[in-house]
């Protein structure tokens, strides 16, 4: 937990192979990721780097040892994870793929729907969220599915996608059908499991439908109830 919530000091030549990187917030995040080690344990997290609380980290990394410390002593062995290289890769249109989807660790792809959400432009927002407050462009089901395939065909080892997005409608019914006709055009063309984080529909019964359309797994963040 503290080294979600506090992040860790990172040298510059670290820092400086992750060009895209402008800040760390909640859901899909950038940051950056790392391996932790300990004995047979390993586990991936995604990190805060550049916010201005990481200077009062205690937590830091030392690239030459692969190694992560606590006020200076060493907690366990550690590794960063580098963007992939498919991260150049683009679709038959010219969309670069990682416009589409992105790596979290070393199995995980994630793609973001919509970085808009109806709730904010309602100024009903989420705390702890910084996504959009405008109105912004929905990735396609096929731009997903194409994306994942590329990537998979190309021999990637990833074991799972995991979808998350602003909520696009205001109606919750329509957004949950949305989601459903991007889950089955995912299917068509990808056969990883689906992780999808979502706002709870208005009816519950409605997440069968997700479930039908060949969603795995389904959460919700707690802290939209506040």
């Amino acid at each position: 937990m503290g080294l979600l919530a506090m992040g860790v000091k990172f040298p510059p030549e670290v820092i400086s192979r992750f060009t895209r990187y402008r800040y760390k917030r909640a859901s899909l995040s950038e940051g950056l990721f790392i391996e932790i080690r300990k004995g047979a344990y390993r586990s991936s997290l995604n990190v805060a780097a550049l916010e201005p609380f990481v200077k009062h980290s205690p937590y830091s990394f030392n690239p030459a040892k692969g190694l992560l410390l606590k006020n200076g002593e060493i907690l366990c062995n550690a590794e960063v994870i580098y963007d992939p290289s498919w991260y150049s890769f683009t679709l038959e249109d010219g969309t670069p793929i990682a416009r589409v989807i992105q790596a979290h660790g070393r199995y995980t792809l994630t793609a973001c729907i919509t970085p808009s959400c109806s709730y904010i432009l309602q100024g009903r927002g989420c705390k702890f969220c910084a996504i959009a407050t405008s109105e912004a462009s929905v990735t396609s089901g096929w731009e997903i599915a194409h994306a994942v395939r590329k990537v998979l065909n190309a021999g990637f080892p990833y074991r799972e996608l995991n979808i998350n997005s602003g909520t696009p409608r205001r109606d919750r019914k329509e957004g949950v059908e949305h989601l459903r006709r991007i889950i089955q055009e995912i299917k068509k063309e990808a056969q990883l499991p689906i992780y999808l984080q979502m706002t709870p529909p208005a009816d519950l019964q409605m997440l069968h439908e997700l479930k039908d359309a060949g969603v795995n797994s389904i959460s919700f963040n707690i802290e939209i109830f506040d």
